[in-house]
Parts: C-alpha cells; structure tokens; sequence
C-alpha cells in the first residue's frame, strides 16, 4: 500500500477505494488532468446511459491544482458537474458571471480570499449556495464562528465516503 499512496501523491493522482464485505474491493486511480484545460473547461462525468436527473454542479476552490483536480475526480465519478476556482476571489469572480450552482466545495488556507471569507462573501451574495469547507488543518485556527451558518468542514486528505455524506448532508443529493 505504501508504493501506490506513494505513486498517487508523487503524480497528483487521487485514489477512490470502495469495499464491501464478501464481494471485494475496488480500487480507482484517479490521473490528474491538464492544469490549464481543469482552468478553463467543465468537466462532466462520461457515462454511456443518459441520466434522468439534473446533475450537482460543484465548484471546487483550492489553491493546489492537484487538490482540485483529485477533490474533481471524486465528484466527478458521482456524476456531478465541476468547475474549478484557485482561490476565494476566483470564486467570486466565477459565481457573478454564472451563480447556477449547487455546491462550493473550498479549501480553507487560501491566498487573495481564504475559505473563510469565501464562506462570509457567499453568505451575503448568494444565501442559498450550500457551502462545505476542507483543510488539512485544524479547523478551530480559523474564525469560522463568526460565520452566518456553521459550514461542514471536511479533513485533508478528503476521504471519499465523507465527502459524499457531507454532500448528502448539505444539499441532499442531485436535484429533482
């Protein structure tokens, strides 16, 4: 295990784990896309039968490309829509030209416009866009009690099933 968590952090790859018992484990790599492409292009999750049900669209703001290209990853084999923001501002930018999200999926320690002033901006901007933060650090170092709405706040590296609930938990899956 220590060679592929080792691979996986030494290419910006990401990896997704599921098991269950007395049917097996599967494992998928998850290869980093094109920091420039992620930039500038949405990305949708392929799929071979045409969904019935609206998507998620996620925007996921983190100053590391290979955290958003692997948190994209993630999302993406869920079947959402992602878009990419590097920073807080970004984000802003991103959401005045097209607010037609459902979810900010963004990284606390951030330059220009951290998470928590992401947090507070979107708060007054747009009150219905359910936001959900991550850090890899600990989460009481930043002032997120001052927050309108106490957002869920998720560990790096982001676990795949609690990525999920917390989505669950914030938006209650795709929409109808």
């Amino acid at each position: 295990m220590f060679m592929v968590q080792e691979f996986v952090m030494r290419s910006g790859a990401g990896l997704a784990v599921s098991s269950q018992v007395g049917r097996g484990t599967e494992f998928r790599l998850l290869m980093p896309i094109d920091h420039q492409e992620s930039q500038q292009l949405d990305l949708t999750a392929s799929s071979n039968a045409p969904s019935t049900k609206p998507l998620l669209r996620v925007l996921v703001v983190d100053d590391d490309p290979r955290v958003r290209d692997s948190v994209g990853r993630l999302l993406m084999l869920d079947g959402m829509l992602v878009s990419f923001a590097e920073n807080g501002q970004d984000a802003l930018d991103r959401l005045r030209r097209d607010a037609d999200f459902d979810l900010v999926l963004s990284d606390l320690a951030m330059p220009v416009l951290d998470g928590a002033a992401l947090c507070a901006a979107l708060a007054q901007a747009f009150p219905d866009l359910k936001v959900i933060l991550m850090t890899g650090q600990t989460p009481s170092a930043f002032s997120l009690e001052a927050l309108p709405d106490a957002p869920l706040v998720l560990r790096k590296p982001i676990d795949h099933g609690a990525l999920r609930a917390a989505i669950a938990q914030s938006v209650g899956g795709p929409r109808d």
